[in-house]
């Protein structure tokens, strides 16, 4: 027994005012909880009375489903355990309203509710409000899962894991939300107040009666006898059938995109470009809006044509009575439209139901004709009323200078001899106007596939009626005579003698008013075909204009951006409508139009080929977010509708089918070229990811081969803006077909707040690489020690067999300027002893006097956009002075330039532009070159500069960007939505001074030289990466590579010279020079012993357990005296021989664990790479990475 239950819903005042606008339409949702209780929330405040009752406020809804009661009273009152237990029409607290129910209850044992009123289908469940529970955690609700924004609703923000985790209550996207992409935040504060929503249609009006009006074209008029006189009843029904088997697949293609989410404007450009991305979409946008416009002029042509036979049955003309009356009919008709789209979507609905309304009766006027007494003069013309006779004698095909593909081709389209109508783009009139509709993914579905079945019913019963009431030939003298003679079993109508040569002027071959003949009233068929013109021109002037607002709206070409926007309350595409308005003017002005009609037909043919594949491409891609709705599809049949579509395309015209695809194909390689800044979840990139699965499973499972070596970088960069010649230079040896890492080791104080705020940072950094065309991931990881920061980027980095195994980075040029501070020169060296340690190659790069880091010049210059790519974050950071070349993460803040308390609007004051380094061409670094102090190639001469700084922790900033996806990033960086916008002016002298430093590793040089000192075996790295550097896509592209080695004797140099060429041979590696150094072992000048005595002496320290750790001690000198010469002596040989060379590449020497000190190992490098061109120190984990075996 069903029980009636009493319960109120509870809602404080401040929820009430964050939900102030709610949805017009109640919406009821019930929940059942764990006690038993089933409840309903309705969501309705438009339809609320006021009144009072003594001391509430009382509302009460028109349908008396329920009352809201608000209390007058000053009185404070507070809920608490005892006032739950307490009757529910206890007097309310002053912070509530409470609304009443009376709903029939499900459970026996249920219990009074209170819950909180949503908007819209944001309906919330919160038990005796979120807020007496003390909570920041929301229950799901709609708002949470947009990705657009809306103005009509109120924004709410889910909120974040670390709000939650650190208790932070800033919960509602207000319009300076931090928490809200800049494009919601903008949209909050420009759409503060109540915006009236636009009129929208329903499934019937908005779809289905629009498709049937396009589908009830001229073709049903004038050109459905001809194709049952010519294929016959039996194989005209099959063309009938074929041509909706290719529309209804489409259609349930259609529907499975369109129910897996929310449809906006744009029709089939929206679903395609949604779906397939935006290359594809893109392109069939702009020829599916086109082909809409030049339809709509075809239309209009062929309604000019056929008022102007009326007026010339009549003897009447306007001007010659052939062309120029259709231009001037044609353009007259034209602006009529126009003024009626002009006028809204609503008043064009309306004049379409008129015209349907005229259609529907031109109908059933013809098939209540076909029942009626034949005239005379009718059965002169070929006419027998209903016959079995005839029907017999019509049921098999005929075909006269034609086929049934033929035939099929001309009915598809709907061409015809004189005019050329679109018959099959009519499934698409909804879904065009999916922005006008209420529930797009409802209405599209059933209104569509009701139209086509409707429609191909009265197609099927017009062949079978034409073909029952009508001859194939008449001769329009005498009337037909049916012959059966059972002895010689001849049955049928006699042919007239105008057959045998095809001059017959009348029947169903050669007679296109047949429809006209047999129906009651003639002049309603002529109503029905204005019509059927008239709806299907208006739907089409309606259709063009808003998918190209829809490409416009995205951004995808230049220059149509302002067609985008809308006028009215309805975002009407006024600019649009006259730009298809000018089209369709031109195209009637043509008046002939038969040449382009076959074009546009494929034009509509190839969007519904994308379609079909749309749908089984999302299928085949087994993505978890393609979850449609609709289930009445399968991704086999839709492949087979889009080669059916392929197919149909060639039968109508193999030649425009071409020309379909060299546009199609022109329009997709321009925005492959552009690279819109969208990301849409299209299917490409669902397959992007599962052949990377597939493809990185298989590479696990496949056993190394040292053909197919290629070396995979970790760069110790920092943060890349900061460093972007060393990251330059790992590019030119990954090119983007090997793996590159730029990791980045960070503090971690308060992080666990910050979490959000790291993510997004490591998505700007990504996005500067790519900006810099730098092809590569990003790793920032947070460690109390760098060096124990890098061991775990070593050790987490990558994924199966795609893990780095070579370490690069900078060398710490200032390490012999703090000596008081040994930490940082102990951290540099254990993160070389960690990498060989975990069997990985390490190669250290020194740039010459210029080092790596240009942070503080850029900062200075004002170039780069520093607020956008720092971390709000405690950092490891490395002054100035400390490191210009150090491998690792600086980030200065200082009170100074601190942010905090500055608002964004003197921040844009004081900073209101920079230059970015990724923009600037080569031609503006290069002009004036003769003003700047530097050339392309800095010298090699200049001396290091050292500066003294220690280790620290900086003071945290604020950034501005919390939330910011790396697409909200990139668009606000194009439209001006950070704080410091990109300078237009020309760079200054010292701005292109500095420029031509960072750009060293970029800008290619011309007859480059690599010096190679391939002193150790190491596997052959040593020489695989200068190698590698010197073929294309490096700024070292076709250097000649000069290789030196050793020789433990004079005796040995011919036959280590031998050997060593012979080796190069067959590594295949094409050198200009080979030298053999045998005095390797030599003594060191004297002056160099001085120099490096000098470098370690503040390093010094005797034998004692005290002493500190990476000091050098004696006894360990002594025992490195040995190595000690030799890298010295390598020192003076690298001056001796590569001064000019413009990269140095040498084995790096490998510390003896525990028997070498941090200081004099990194002695031992810089004396062998002081003052010398950019010098690269590389040693391989000894494992073979050349091979001469194919």
């Amino acid at each position: 027994m069903v029980k009636l239950k009493r319960f109120q819903v509870t809602k404080s005042s401040q929820n009430l005012e964050e939900h102030a606008r709610m949805s017009e339409e109640p919406f009821a949702l019930p929940v059942e909880q764990g006690n038993g209780v089933m409840t309903t929330h309705h969501a309705s405040t438009n339809t609320l009375k006021s009144e009072e009752n003594g001391v509430n406020s009382r509302k009460t809804s028109s349908a008396g489903r329920f009352i809201i009661l608000a209390p007058t009273q000053s009185k404070e009152s507070s809920l608490n355990d005892e006032s739950h237990n307490q009757p529910q029409d206890h007097i309310l607290p002053l912070n509530q309203r409470t609304v009443k129910f009376n709903v029939a209850d499900l459970k026996e044992n249920s219990l009074d509710y209170e819950g909180t009123i949503g908007s819209d289908h944001n309906n919330t469940v919160n038990l005796k409000s979120l807020r007496n529970f003390k909570t920041l955690e929301r229950p799901p609700i709609m708002d949470y899962y947009r990705n657009t924004v809306d103005p009509n609703k109120p924004m709410s923000v889910r909120p974040s894991m670390a709000q939650l985790i650190n208790g932070q209550d800033e919960m509602e996207g207000g319009p300076n939300d931090p928490l809200l992409c800049e494009a919601r935040r903008k949209s909050n504060e420009s759409n503060s107040g109540a915006s009236k929503p636009r009129k929208k249609f329903g499934w019937i009006e908005g779809v289905f009666f629009r498709c049937i009006l396009n589908i009830f074209g001229v073709m049903l008029y004038l050109r459905v006898s001809w194709v049952a006189g010519q294929a016959g009843i039996i194989f005209g029904t099959g063309v009938v059938l074929l041509a909706s088997l290719v529309t209804t697949i489409t259609a349930l293609s259609t529907c499975a995109i369109c129910t897996n989410g929310d449809v906006k404007g744009g029709g089939a450009y929206f679903l395609i470009s949604r779906s397939l991305g935006p290359e594809f979409g893109g392109s069939i946008g702009i020829i599916f809006s086109f082909a809409n416009a030049v339809s709509a002029a075809m239309y209009v042509v062929g309604f000019s044509e056929t008022v102007r036979d009326i007026l010339v049955s009549h003897e009447l003309k306007i001007i010659d009575g052939g062309l120029n009356d259709v231009r001037i009919i044609g353009l007259i008709t034209c602006a009529l439209l126009m003024c009626i789209v002009f006028i809204g979507t609503g008043f064009e609905s309306k004049m379409q139901m008129g015209l349907l309304v005229i259609l529907t009766l031109s109908i059933i006027n013809y098939f209540i004709g076909i029942f009626l007494r034949v005239p005379g003069e009718k059965a002169l013309k070929g006419v027998t009323g209903l016959s079995m006779a005839t029907m017999w004698e019509n049921m098999l095909p005929n075909f006269k200078d034609q086929n049934f593909f033929s035939v099929f081709s001309i009915y598809f389209p709907a061409a015809t001899k004189n005019r050329r109508m679109l018959k099959g783009h009519g499934i698409m009139a909804g879904a065009n106007v999916s922005g006008d509709l209420t529930n797009p993914s409802q209405a599209i579905p059933l209104g569509t596939l009701s139209a086509i079945f409707g429609t191909t019913i009265v197609y099927i019963l017009t062949i079978w009626s034409t073909g029952s009431t009508c001859l194939r030939e008449a001769d329009g003298i005498n009337v037909p005579l049916y012959q059966q003679n059972a002895s010689s079993g001849i049955t049928g109508y006699i042919q007239p003698e105008c057959a045998a040569n095809g001059t017959c002027p009348y029947g169903l071959m050669n007679y296109f008013q047949i429809m006209e003949l047999t129906s009651v009233w003639g002049p309603l068929i002529t109503a029905g075909i204005f019509a059927a013109t008239l709806s299907s021109a208006l739907a089409s002037l309606v259709s063009a204009p808003k998918i190209f607002q829809a490409v416009s709206k995205d951004r995808l070409f230049p220059y149509i951006n302002h067609f985008g926007k809308g006028s009215g309350k309805g975002d009407e595409p006024r600019k649009a409508y006259l730009l298809g308005f000018v089209i369709a003017m031109v195209m009637i002005l043509i008046g002939e139009l038969n040449a382009i009609a076959p074009i546009i037909s494929n034009f509509f043919l190839a969007s519904y080929a994308l379609i079909n594949y749309a749908c089984f491409d999302n299928s085949m891609a087994q993505s978890p977010g393609f979850r449609p709705s609709f289930k009445y599809y399968n991704m086999w049949i839709s492949l087979m509708g889009a080669l059916l579509c392929v197919v149909v395309m060639f039968i109508v015209s193999w030649v425009t089918a071409l020309v379909t695809f060299v546009c199609f194909a022109g329009l997709y390689l321009f925005l492959i070229y552009r690279k819109p800044d969208v990301n849409w979840g299209s299917s490409g990139a669902a397959h992007s990811y599962k052949t990377a699965l597939k493809g990185m499973i298989k590479l696990s499972e496949t056993v190394d081969h040292v053909k197919n070596y290629r070396p995979q970088i970790l760069v110790l960069s920092g943060n890349p803006h900061s460093r972007p010649s060393l990251i330059d230079f790992a590019s030119n040896i990954s090119k983007g077909s090997s793996l590159l890492v730029l990791g980045n080791v960070m503090a971690p104080t308060s992080l666990n707040s910050k979490t959000q705020n790291l993510t997004d940072y490591n998505l700007r950094l990504t996005d500067w690489c790519k900006q810099r065309h730098i092809k590569c991931f990003v790793s920032s990881f947070p460690s109390k020690s760098l060096r124990q920061g890098a061991h775990n980027l070593t050790q987490i980095c990558g994924l199966g067999k795609l893990r780095p195994d070579i370490v690069l980075m900078g060398f710490k040029a200032n390490w012999s300027s703090t000596p008081d501070n040994l930490q940082e020169i102990n951290e540099y060296f254990g993160i070389v002893l960690d990498s060989f340690e975990s069997n990985m190659g390490v190669c250290i790069l020194r740039n010459a006097a210029s080092g790596f880091d240009f942070s503080d010049m850029m900062e200075k210059l004002n170039m780069g956009d520093h607020d956008r790519l720092k971390i709000s974050e405690k950092v490891v950071t490395v002054s100035e002075g400390m490191s210009k070349e150090e491998s690792f993460d600086v980030v200065e803040t200082t009170a100074a330039n601190s942010i905090e308390t500055e608002d964004e609007s003197k921040l844009t004051e004081r900073t209101p532009s920079y230059l970015d380094i990724n923009d600037i061409d080569d031609e503006d670094v290069d002009e004036d070159e003769d003003n700047t102090s530097q050339s392309s190639t800095p010298s090699h001469k200049d001396p290091e500069s050292n500066h003294s700084s220690k280790v620290h922790f900086d003071n945290e900033e604020t950034f501005e960007e919390h939330h910011s996806t790396l697409n909200h990033l990139s668009i606000n960086e194009k439209y001006g939505g950070i704080i410091r916008r990109k300078s237009t002016r020309r760079p200054t002298a010292a701005q292109k001074e500095l420029l031509t430093s960072i750009n060293r590793f970029k800008n290619k040089i011309k007859q480059p030289i690599i010096d190679v000192w391939w002193l150790f075996d190491d596997g052959g790295l040593t020489l695989l990466i200068p190698y590698l550097l010197s073929i294309p896509k490096s700024y070292l592209e076709n250097a000649k590579l000069r290789v030196f080695t050793v020789s433990a004797s004079s005796g040995g140099i011919e036959q280590m010279q031998r050997g060593m060429a012979g080796l190069l041979k067959k590594f295949r590696i094409d050198v200009s020079n080979l030298h053999v150094i045998n005095d390797i072992t030599r003594k060191p000048q004297h002056h160099t012993m001085e120099r490096f005595n000098k470098l370690i002496e503040p390093f010094r320290c005797s034998l004692s357990e005290n002493s500190p750790e990476g000091m050098i001690s004696d006894a360990e000198l002594a025992a490195q005296k040995d190595k000690t010469n030799r890298q010295l002596r390598t020192a003076e040989l690298l001056h001796e021989h590569s001064k000019d060379a413009d990269l140095i590449c040498i084995t790096l020497p490998v510390p003896r664990k525990n028997m070498v000190s941090s200081a004099l190992y990194l002695a031992w490098l810089d004396t062998m790479t002081a003052n010398l061109p950019p010098t690269l120190c590389i040693r391989g984990n000894q494992s073979s990475v050349l091979t001469y075996y194919s």
